[in-house]
């Protein structure tokens, strides 16, 4: 995997352009059109995935009753590589608009899932996210 890094920013940014050029090995321009500045960007992003043979899987957390944040599924025992979308902390505030890394997932001795940042597309590993909110895994269509 090569690093690439967004050149937007905000809203418009291109940060999920970058974690699937990053993940693809591919230019930022040759994902763009997965960009969340495009009307159509999701519709986009299933071609992009489905011209690999693959599909996205999104797993949206929930805090439970004990007031954990949870995810409901069961993690791969081996290393997967996924993304992770959430509110960024910027100056101990939470930020409104969502990023998006690049991490590997899997589950720990006790079947709890462990997250490694792979990549953050702002280059900035101090505080990727202040929480996870979606886990996007890729499948593979058979």
């Amino acid at each position: 995997m090569t690093p690439v890094y967004q050149t937007r920013f905000g809203k418009d940014g291109n940060c999920w352009a970058a974690c699937l050029a990053t993940i693809f090995d591919l230019t930022l321009d040759d994902v763009d059109q997965c960009s969340c500045n495009n009307s159509n960007w999701w519709e986009e992003t299933d071609k992009f995935l489905s011209e690999r043979g693959l599909y996205s899987i999104e797993i949206e957390s929930y805090i439970n009753e004990k007031g954990n944040r949870v995810y409901p599924m069961v993690w791969p025992l081996k290393p997967t590589i996924c993304c992770l979308l959430g509110p960024r902390q910027v100056n101990n505030k939470i930020n409104n608009i969502d990023h998006i890394v690049v991490a590997k997932t899997y589950a720990d001795k006790d079947g709890y899932p462990v997250f490694d940042l792979i990549h953050d597309p702002l280059g900035d590993k101090s505080t990727p996210l202040d929480h996870i909110k979606f886990i996007i895994l890729f499948g593979k269509i058979i």
